[in-house]
C-alpha cells in the first residue's frame, strides 16, 4: 500500500489511521513469518528437533514442561502475535501524527 493508496481510503470515508496501523499489523505479522521460517531451518540445520525455539519460549513464560504439539503450536502463536505487535508499535507514529503520515511521502512512490 501506497501513500497514494492511503490517500484515496482517506477520500472513501475510511481512517487512514486507521488502514496504516493495518498495514503495521500487516508487515509485522509477514516479517515473524518469514523468522519462523528462518527458525524452523534453524533448528533443522542444527539437528534439534522441530520447534524446539518455540517449546523454550512457552516454558520459559508458563514454568511448564509441556513438550507436545500443543505446547509448539502455542509459541509459534506468541510468536506471531509479538510480530504483530511489534509492526503495530513501528506504526503507530505514523497513524498518529499527521506529519509523521505525510513523511511517508519521501519512502513511498
Amino acid at each position: 500500500m501506497t501513500v497514494a493508496d492511503s490517500a484515496r481510503i482517506g477520500a472513501a470515508g475510511k481512517n487512514p489511521a486507521i488502514a496504516v496501523a493495518g498495514s503495521g499489523a500487516a508487515a509485522g505479522l509477514i516479517a515473524s513469518l518469514a523468522l519462523s521460517a528462518l527458525i524452523l531451518l534453524a533448528e533443522r540445520v542444527a539437528a534439534l528437533p522441530v520447534g524446539t525455539f518455540y517449546l523454550v519460549l512457552v516454558s520459559a513464560i508458563s514454568q511448564a514442561s509441556d513438550y507436545d504439539i500443543l505446547a509448539i503450536a502455542q509459541g509459534l502463536m506468541l510468536h506471531l502475535l509479538a510480530g504483530t505487535l511489534i509492526g503495530v508499535t513501528i506504526a503507530a507514529p505514523f497513524a498518529v501524527s499527521r506529519r509523521m503520515y505525510q513523511s511517508l511521502r519521501r519512502f513511498a512512490p
